[in-house]
This record gives structure tokens, sequence and C-alpha cells, in this order.
């Protein structure tokens, strides 16, 4: 029904809600589409509330809490970019440091002044006393300005691009922890000033650009007009801003970024119609200006000469039935018209100039301003490495801070270990005199045990010498015997066990006990009671003389336990003195140890707090080290001041002068003695040789043709001359003749070639017949072969 309700003409269509059907269900499905939009609504509206939130914070921190923004600055043909220094604003606690810092640094100053001015006052009252000092105090107030003037010592060049600061430390001062941690605020204070230099010069080009916007604009509207009045169509160049240049643009949404359909409230719709009522006002307005005045409140020049002359109506009719006065009235309109186009001739040159002046006015200032940013540029490039060259020097002390604090920690630590040593050494130190008093007297016991044990044998001897002399032996023999197979706990357990009663090894025997001890003696009493029995009576002693030994024999085994037990016991304390001073010798060596070790840290710390680590800055041909796989390697390097330098480079070149010099002088002095050889060698030759045709002066013979010769010499050599005519007039003929000669070879040789050449065409000619000749000779073996075989074959068959 839908369809067929589509497909009627639009008088006959039935509103959509007449097909409603079930309104129950069509109002309930309405209620959960609307609920649907609400959350909807109310979910988009809470993302966009959170994006709000994160967007605020992101502002908060990058945008508003920047004093100056970041920003950059493009050329106008777009190849430099120069951008500033976003800058936070400094906090309080900052500003509090870099007071404090300020203040300290100032009564130092004052009170080295002071100082100084207190040592020359006891200089020019000792009268000079204190020379020493003097100098010394000179020589430090004179690396003290080359510091301050000097940038190769002062390791930047921040005092040229804003960052010079009386307060800062020399390099060669830094000697203590709060230095460093001072030197370090103040340094943050160069960078932060470094900045703000370069921002100012950057907020100054950007003006300028501003300015330069703005006149390139200006120029372009007159431009547009000039070209509308010459009828020109060129599309001009407009400059324009990038968000780089100004980032504030980014925090506003424009119209044409919103995608979505804009919706009209009715305050909205009542505004949007108050400015249609006052456009159609303003629209009444220019009708009336241009049908009052023709669209303009004043004549321009422009316009009049873009107007033309009407011509005057009698034109329109033939020239013939034109009026005297006509004719006049004809030659001025002709007149006017001619003024009226080289009016409008002039004037149009006068745009084209105009233009002309204009485009090249904004060439000039896009190059004056790009030149300007170019500088600016060249500028940024110093900042940064100035401002490199400030941050690699705060790193360095940050780094020189960290080691120092390590070298403290490390000698707390060590301190803190060696105390502890020292109480144990102490601790151990008493426990050896103790052992050692313990062992002294142990000793004199048993010295004392044994004594006794030796006097007890000399007393049984001495007891039992009124026994017979066989019996003796006898006796002396059942005296010294002893019970077997008894094993004393004491001495078995003896050497698993330690100082400290610990045992020495836990798979050991344990340690004897009391109870074993008894358990011990108990059966060393029943085995010497077995021996005491009668039935052990040898025969022929007495009883009572074996009583005696019995009882003899009971004292001496108990005296030699008792020298046993002490014996051991000895030992014992031998060795627990022994243990204790090999303790209190290692903890000794131990405490050495650790104080070298201190000794060591306190000498790192002195040497890490004067042999300090300074930043220069030097030449590229002032640097003379191999450079390493990134950079020099400076570990085995020496830093030479540039006087000594130049006072050993003068004092080369002085003695490499005097060397050239005297090497000139040695080879002009080699040379005359090798020249003055030459000539003593030449002279000798020459002697030689006279004398040579001397000699062959005095032996030569004179014979008839010497004669003649002399003779024709003496007559003026008029036959020698008629003999060269002669000689002369043969050569002539000789040539003539081979000449001859040679005409009639050339012809000769010329009808050789003729002849070769007609020698070759014929060769060539027979070659051919020979080819064919050759092809018909085999044409006819072949067939002659094929008629062979052919007669062959019908032979065979």
């Amino acid at each position: 029904m839908l369809h067929e309700n589509e497909k009627l003409p639009e008088l006959e269509k039935l509103p959509r809600h007449e097909f409603d059907l079930d309104f129950e269900e069509l109002a309930r499905q309405k209620l959960e589409e609307e609920n649907i939009v609400s959350a909807m609504k109310v979910e988009f509206e809470m993302r966009n509330l959170a994006c709000m939130y994160l967007r605020d914070l992101i502002k908060k921190e990058c945008w508003d809490g920047m004093v100056i923004k970041g920003r950059s600055i493009k050329s106008f043909s777009g190849v430099v970019e120069v951008s500033n220094y976003p800058m936070r604003s400094r906090c309080s606690e900052e500003m509090a440091e870099h007071a404090r810092v300020a203040r300290m640094r100032k009564i130092e100053m004052a009170d080295l002044s002071a100082r100084k001015e207190i040592v020359e006052a006891d200089l020019k009252v000792t009268g000079g006393s204190l020379i020493d000092d003097e100098d010394t105090l000179d020589v430090d107030d004179g690396e003290r300005s080359s510091l301050t003037e000097g940038h190769s010592l002062v390791g930047s060049f921040g005092a040229k691009f804003g960052g010079a600061s009386p307060l800062l430390y020399s390099q060669f001062e830094l000697n203590t922890r709060e230095r460093k941690q001072n030197q370090i605020v103040l340094l943050q204070d160069a960078v932060y000033r470094i900045k703000q230099h370069f921002n100012d010069n950057f907020t100054e080009v950007f003006k300028q650009k501003e300015s330069e916007v703005v006149k390139v604009l200006t120029k372009n509207k007159r431009i547009t007009k000039i070209m509308q009045d010459l009828g020109f169509e060129e599309q001009l160049w407009q400059p324009n801003w990038d968000d780089v240049e100004k980032p504030e643009g980014l925090l506003e949404v424009s119209a044409s970024e919103v995608k979505a359909r804009m919706t009209l409230q009715s305050d909205t719709e009542t505004g949007q119609e108050d400015k249609k009522g006052q456009q159609k006002r303003l629209s009444a307005r220019e009708r009336a200006l241009v049908d009052m005045m023709g669209g303009v409140l004043e004549v321009k020049m422009e316009d009049e000469l873009k107007k033309d002359i009407p011509a005057p109506g009698f034109m329109s009719r033939p020239e013939v039935d034109w009026s005297e006065e006509e004719h006049k009235a004809a030659r001025e309109h002709d007149a006017k018209v001619k003024e009226h186009e080289e009016e409008r001739e002039r004037y149009h040159k006068q745009l084209e100039m105009e233009l002309r002046k204009l485009q090249a006015g904004i060439q000039d200032d896009i190059a004056a301003f790009d030149e300007n940013l170019m500088e600016l540029f060249k500028i940024k490039l110093k900042t940064e490495r100035v401002v490199y060259q400030e941050e690699l020097k705060i790193l360095r002390l940050a780094l020189s801070i960290i080691q120092q604090e390590q070298l403290t920690g490390w000698e707390a630590k060590l301190t803190a270990v060696l105390g502890l040593k020292k109480q144990r050494k102490q601790l151990t130190q008493s426990n050896v005199l103790e052992t050692k008093q313990q062992v002294e007297a142990c000793r004199e016991a048993y010295d004392i045990m044994v004594a006794e044990d030796k006097v007890l044998d000399k007393a049984f001897r001495r007891d039992f010498a009124d026994i017979p002399t066989f019996q003796q032996e006898q006796i002396f023999k059942l005296y010294r015997r002893r019970p077997k197979g008894l094993k004393n706990p004491i001495l078995k357990g003896t050497e698993v066990y330690a100082i400290d009663g610990a045992l020495a090894s836990p798979y050991g025997e344990r340690p004897p006990t009391p109870r074993l001890q008894e358990v011990y003696k108990e059966a060393l009493g029943v085995a010497v009671a077995e021996l005491d029995n009668i039935a052990n009576v040898p025969e022929g002693v007495d009883l009572a003389v074996w009583d005696r030994l019995c009882q003899a024999r009971a004292a001496k085994v108990e005296s030699e336990q008792q020298v046993k037990r002490k014996a051991l016991y000895l030992a014992d304390l031998s060795t627990v003195l022994l243990q204790r001073q090999e303790e209190d010798e290692r903890l000794r060596q131990e405490i050495e140890d650790t104080i070298r070790d201190i000794n060591k840290v306190n000498d790192l710390k002195i040497k890490f707090a004067f042999n300090l680590e300074v930043q220069l800055l030097l030449k590229q041909g002032q640097v003379e080290v191999e450079s390493g796989p990134v950079i020099p390697c400076f570990s085995d390097s020496v830093l030479v001041h540039k006087s000594a330098v130049e006072e050993l480079n003068k004092a080369i070149r002085t003695l490499g002068s005097g060397k050239i010099t005297s090497m000139v002088e040695s080879k002009d002095f080699k040379k005359g003695i090798i020249q003055l050889d030459w000539e003593h060698k030449k002279m000798h030759m020459l002697i030689e040789d006279y004398h040579e045709k001397i000699r062959n002066t005095q032996m030569l013979r004179v014979n008839r043709d010497i004669q003649q010769f002399l003779n024709e010499e003496e007559s003026g050599g008029k036959k020698q001359v008629k003999e060269i005519q002669t000689l002369e007039h043969t050569l002539a003929i000789q040539n003539r003749y081979q000449q001859q000669v040679i005409d009639s070879k050339k012809r000769v040789l010329k009808e050789l070639k003729k002849v070769v050449r007609q020698k070759e065409k014929v060769n060539e000619e027979f070659e051919a017949k020979l080819k064919e000749m050759n092809f018909d000779y085999n044409i006819r073996k072949n067939v002659s072969q094929v008629i062979l075989a052919k007669y062959l074959f019908q032979w065979i068959t």
C-alpha cells in the first residue's frame, strides 16, 4: 500500500500517519528512540567534556604556563624557517635560589677585594717584605682578568649573546662542591638570559614581518586596482601566515573547520533577520547613490578617462550636409577625442610605471626581509652553539658533583668499615693476650706434671731396692705394663674440634662427653684391677711387694693420664693461640689495606678538587691531535700556551733560516772549490795539448805536398778556388743527370703500375671463368657418377 501510495499523484497521496494502525507501539518506539537519543547526547557531552578537560590541561601546561610562546618565522620564499625559544615563567624557588647565590657571590667578591686591599696596605707598610705574595696576587689578578676577557678560557661565547655576568666563577676556582653548585645556578640564569636575548631579536623580526605583510597587502590592493584599470588578468601572490608562525590560531575553531550542519536558535534567527533588513536598507542607500551621483561621492580622474567623449548629433549625417560651424565643431570634437586618447595613453603608461614600481618594491621588501631573516638564522645557530656550550659546562659540573659525592660516600663507608675492624682488632688482641697467659700457665702445670711423673719412676726404683736384683727387672716390667684394647675418647675427639668447640667437619666423630670419660675411667680401673689380680703375681714375689707394685702402678697410670690430658689441653690452647694470632694478623692487614684505600680516596678527592676539568675554546688549527673514530682523544694531550708555541716557532724559523744560510754558503764554497779544480784540470790539459803540438811540430817532415800547399797559401789560394768551382760544376751536372734518371724511373714505374692494373683485371676475369668451369665440372662429374652408378647397378642385377 505504501508503494502504491508513492506512485499516486500529489493530490491523491495520503499522509504517512494515515497508515499507522498501532498507535501505542508507535508511541513506545518514539519514546525508546528519544531515550536512546538522550543517552547518546549525554555520552557525547561527557566525551566532549573529557576532551575539553584534556584540552584545558594541555593548554594550561604547554600554552598558558609559557611566558614566551613557541613560534617560528618563515621567509617569504619558504626556504628559511627560524623558531624562538619557548620559555616558562621562573618559579619563586628558582628566583630565591638565584638571589641567594648572587648575594653569596657578592659577599665573596667584597671579601676578596677587602683582603686584597689589606695585603696591599701591608706591602706598603712593610716596604716590600711580601714581594712573593704580591707577585702571586698580581699573577692571580692577571689570570682572572684574562679569564674575564678571553673566551678561550671561559669556555663559551655567552658574553657576546647576553649571558655575561660578573658573578660567574672562573673555571679555575671551582674547587669546592658549594662553588660548583652556585656556578650551576649562575649558568642556568645565563642560559635563560641568552635565550631571552635571542627572543627579543626574534620579536623584532616578527614585528618586521607583520609590517611587511601589511605593506604587501596594501600594495597588492593598489596593484589589483591598477590591473583592473589596465585590463590585465594575472594572479597576485598574497602573503599568508602558517600555523607555526601564529600558533594561537590553532586554539580557535573557524566555521570552515566545522563539518556538521549548523542550526540556528530563535535569537540567532532574529539576529539574522535584522542583518538582512540592514542589508536591504544599505542596498537602498547604494541605489540612491548610484541614481543620484553615479555611485561615487567624489569624481576621480581615472573614472573620467574611462568615459568616451560623446559625438555631436550632426555627425550622424553625411559630411557633405554639414555646415561650416558643424565642420568647425567636428574638428574641435576630433581634437578633444585625440587629446582624450593621449591623456588616456599617458595615464595608462603612468599606471604601468606605478605597477612595475610597486612590484619591484614588493620584491625588494621581500628580499630585504629574507636577508634579515637569514641573519637571524645565523644568530640562532650561534645562540644554539652558545647554549650547548653553557649546558655542557652545567653537565660537567653536575657530573663532578656526583663523582665528588661518590668519593665522599666511599670514604664514609671505608671509615665505618675501619672502625668496625679496629673494634674487632682490639677484641682479638685482648683474646690473644688472655690465651697467651693461659698457655703459659698450662705449660708450667704440664712441666710440673711431667717432673712429678719422672719423680714417680725414680721413687719406684728407690722403693723396690730391697728386693733381689733379678726380681727388680721383672717387677719394673710389670710396673711399665698397661692395659690393652682401650681407646681414650679425649685423644679420639681432639683432632676434629676447633677453637670455639664447633665441629671442624660435620662428618667427624662426636666430641668426648663427661659420661664417656667416666666410662673410660671405669674401664681403665677394671683393666688395671685385672692386672692387679693375684693370678698375675710372678713366682717368687711376695704379696706385700705385689701390693706395693699395684699401688705404684695405679699411681703411675693416674699420673700418665693426667699428663696426657694436660698435654692435650696445652695443644688445644696452642692451636687456639695460633688461630687467634692469625686472625689478629689478618685484621691488622685488613686495617692497613683499609687505611691505604682511605688515603687513596683522600688523594683522589684532593686531586679531584685541584685537578679541575676545564672547558676550552680552541680554533681548528690549534688542535694538533689525531682525530679518533668519533672525536679526538685528549687523554695523552698537553695544553700549551700560545706564546710558548709562537716562541718555539720563532726559534725554529731563526734556526732554520740560519741553517739555510750556512747551507747556501757551504754550497757556494764547494761550488767555488769544484770550479777551481775544474779550471786547474783544464789548464793541465791545455798544457799537455800545447806540449803535444810542439812535439808534433818538431817531429813533422816537409814533403812535396806540404811544400805545394804552403806555396799555394803564399800565392793567395787561386788554385784552390779553381778546384772548388770545378767540383761545383761537376756536382751540378751530376744532379741534373740524377734528376733525369729519377724522372725516367718514375715514368717506368707508372707504366708498370698500369700494366699491373690490367693484369689484375685479366686475372679477375680468369678467376670468374675458372669458377664457372669448376661449377660445370662438378655438375658433370656428379652426373657421370650418377650414370656410372646406374650402369653398375644394372650390370650387377
